[in-house]
């Protein structure tokens, strides 16, 4: 058993093949799991009556509160609910504004847009913004070319994860705090 912990906490078997086949395994299952929702879906909700992205339903039906000229009314729980029923339909469950009111901005620029429209722009900004974060962390936190993991390049030489010479990655920042007390 400690063998095995060993193993797994060095990474050694992290190679760029098995990180690869993951990353195609998830794409494959998130495009099925899209593909099942667009098929199922009834209008503006899923196959279960829920509004489809449905931690977005609640943002747009603010901002569509706001586009109206009612910028309180999403911070009232029955305006905002009546607003989200009336955009899904009266089973839709309540889901509630829960942004600090600079938000509203976000959320009335979005209501410009057809809703499916509107989920689309939000999905796909919030993944952006999700990769770009994940890249910094990633960046900042890869091994050097020279430890032979996923950096690992050209016959044991020092060569960057695409086969650039590279010379070697930063390194994290010092922990704050100065270690145990």
């Amino acid at each position: 058993m400690g063998a095995m912990l060993e193993r797994m906490r060095s990474g050694d078997w992290v190679t760029r093949e098995r990180v690869r086949l993951v990353a195609i395994g998830l794409l494959i299952a998130y495009a099925a799991g899209l593909a099942y929702l667009a098929a199922t879906a009834n209008g503006l909700n899923d196959a279960g009556g829920r509004p489809l992205g449905t931690d977005f339903a609640n943002v747009y039906a603010a901002g569509t509160l706001v586009l109206d000229g009612q910028p309180q009314a999403p911070f009232d729980p029955a305006l905002q609910y009546a607003r989200e029923q009336a955009i899904f339909g009266a089973a839709t469950p309540f889901y509630g504004w829960h942004y600090p009111p600079f938000f509203l901005l976000v959320a009335a620029a979005l209501a410009l847009m057809p809703y499916k429209l509107a989920l689309l722009a939000w999905q796909g900004a919030t993944l952006a913004l999700y990769l770009a974060a994940l890249q910094a962390i990633v960046i900042g936190t890869l091994p050097p070319p020279e430890r032979g993991r996923v950096g690992e390049g050209v016959a044991g030489g020092r060569h960057g994860a695409y086969g650039e010479s590279a010379a070697p990655l930063p390194t994290p920042p010092p922990e704050v705090g100065g270690g145990s007390s």
